[in-house]
């Protein structure tokens, strides 16, 4: 998740979506709705993509944590993960309220949420990398 292959997978993939969901300001407010639309789908319904993948990971990293007997990083990563599935739910309510709201879609402010989780979201996997087992 951390490492920069191709600029659309992993974090950078997902500073990218936000990168594309700020300029949709400048496009049709129909296709805006529906590519945002199409994010919550394809985050929590049709895919772990978001909060639900995060919750497992978390869930993982707690039996991981009593099995290594490691309160440190691993449990601490998974709390911290689970902030981070909190807030992807956030970010997929945000939209949905956003695209139901008959008010102008505050793109910059959906955006700046995407990177929020992504910077977060690293702070996890950067804690993970000083777990020794």
């Amino acid at each position: 998740m951390l490492r920069k292959y191709v600029p659309v997978v992993g974090l950078q993939g997902v500073k990218y979506l936000a990168s594309a969901i700020a300029k949709l300001e400048k496009k049709e407010k129909k296709y805006a709705k529906l590519f945002l639309g199409n994010i919550v789908r394809m985050q929590e319904e049709i895919g772990t993509g978001g909060a639900g993948f995060r919750f497992m990971y978390a869930s993982f990293l707690q039996e991981a944590s009593e099995l290594f007997d490691n309160d440190e990083v691993l449990k601490e990563a998974s709390t911290m993960m689970l902030q981070v599935g909190d807030e992807w739910r956030e970010f997929a309510l945000m939209i949905a309220k956003s695209i139901k709201s008959k008010k102008d879609i505050d793109y910059k402010a959906i955006s700046q949420k995407l990177i929020e989780i992504s910077d977060n979201e690293a702070k996890v996997y950067e804690k993970l990398l000083t777990f020794k087992g």
